[in-house]
């Protein structure tokens, strides 16, 4: 079971990462994996779940906020 922070890994990366954000939403449990994050099947299936679209405005809204290069956090 992925713990809060690493949720929050997860998170802070969809928000900032359009390729982790397409392969999240293709195959969760593989993308996090990929950032030393499991997850749960009911974890996964919620992200499954997630609106793609809304996904992408969110991203945008967040990169607006933050502006560019915090990409090197990642």
């Amino acid at each position: 079971m992925a713990s809060r922070q690493e949720l929050e890994r997860v998170t802070g990366r969809v928000l900032s990462d359009a390729d982790f954000r397409q392969r999240l939403l293709k195959d969760p449990e593989g993308a996090a994996r990929g950032i030393d994050v499991a997850l749960t099947q009911e974890q996964a299936d919620r992200i499954k779940g997630l609106d793609a679209d809304k996904l992408e405005s969110l991203a945008a809204d967040f990169r607006k906020l933050i502006g560019p290069g915090l990409h090197f956090l990642w």
